[in-house]
Formats: structure tokens, C-alpha cells, sequence
């Protein structure tokens, strides 16, 4: 019973620009122009819509994952994620590069869903997302020289996210919980 309400419980606003952003290269060029810039504009709307607290939460391995954490705080990182997103969409409006437009869409939705993200684990693997869509967007000029920065910028974010992973273990190894509750001693 839990499986289907948690069917109906919102969705956070940056999966719902990472699943949107899979439509693009299904879209002709001039709809998907305009696609791109409604996308983040009704997210907006959406987000400012859903009420605070903790929505879309999944159990998996005995462990409760938040993927809509709403608070005045994370509701502003969204907010500014989101208007991002739209700007970018702006400058890039003529790129006709769908694969581009994709991975735009797939940075700026895990940028949003990270700031989101109710949990540890969550936050990782949008931090992760991030990481790997924005490689796309480095290497999209195909040269020698956005090869090896998009390699550099991928080995800095992997390293990153490893010592996020290891603060995450050991958090998790002391309290036993992914929440993002007190962190303090």
C-alpha cells in the first residue's frame, strides 16, 4: 500500500528536469528550443507549488531515501538552480546540438535535485549526475584540448564525490542513519 501512495507523493522538480531532459533529442530543433526554456520555467512554478517537508521517499536496503527534502533553504538553491538552468537555455538557444541540450538539462536537474535531496545517499548520486553530464558538455566541441580538460574536470568531480562517499561511510558507520539530521558532536 505504502509503494502506491508513494506513486502519487510529489516529485522533486530536479528529476523531473533530468527525466524532461531525456526528451530532447526526440524534439525537433525549433520545438526543442523552446522545450528547454518552458522546462525550468514550469519547474519554478512547481516548486514554489509543493509544500515543505519530506516527499518522495523510497526504502531500499533498510534505508529511507528522501528525494524531496522542502525547506526555505533548499527551496532557494532550487530556485537559483532552476533560473540557471533557464538562463543557460537562453545563451544556448542557438546550439542545435540535441546531445548538448540533453546533458544541459541532465546537469541542471541533478544541480537541482542535489540541493533537494533529503538524504546522504541521494545527494551523492546527484552530486555524481552532475559530474558526469557536465563532461558532455566539455567535450561537446570534440577537440584534443576539451578531451583532456573534460578528463582533468572529471577526475577533480570523481574526486570529489569519493571524499563525499567517504564522509558519507563514515557518518553512517558512527550514527547509523543517511539523514541529514544533527551533524553536530
Amino acid at each position: 500500500m505504502t509503494m502506491i501512495a508513494d506513486l502519487f507523493s510529489p516529485l522533486s522538480p530536479g528529476l523531473l528536469l533530468i527525466l524532461g531532459g531525456l526528451l530532447v533529442p526526440f524534439l525537433d530543433n525549433r520545438i526543442g528550443r523552446f522545450y528547454v526554456l518552458l522546462l525550468p520555467a514550469v519547474l519554478l512554478v512547481y516548486l514554489f507549488a509543493l509544500p515543505d517537508g519530506n516527499h518522495a521517499t523510497v526504502t531500499m536496503l533498510d534505508y529511507e531515501l528522501e528525494f524531496l527534502r522542502l525547506d526555505s533553504l533548499s527551496r532557494i538553491f532550487a530556485t537559483i538552480f532552476l533560473i540557471a538552468a533557464l538562463l543557460g537555455n537562453i545563451y544556448a538557444w542557438h546550439e542545435p546540438d540535441r546531445v548538448q541540450r540533453t546533458a544541459a538539462q541532465i546537469y541542471a536537474g541533478s544541480a537541482v535535485a542535489a540541493a533537494l535531496a533529503g538524504d546522504l545517499v541521494s545527494l551523492f548520486i546527484f552530486w555524481e549526475l552532475t559530474a558526469v553530464s557536465s563532461v558532455f558538455l566539455i567535450w561537446a566541441s570534440g577537440t584534443e584540448t576539451a578531451y583532456r580538460a573534460g578528463m582533468r574536470y572529471l577526475i577533480i568531480q570523481v574526486g570529489s564525490g569519493v571524499i563525499l562517499l567517504t564522509g558519507l561511510i563514515v557518518h553512517v558507520t558512527a550514527t547509523g542513519s543517511i539523514a541529514f539530521d544533527h551533524f553536530g558532536l
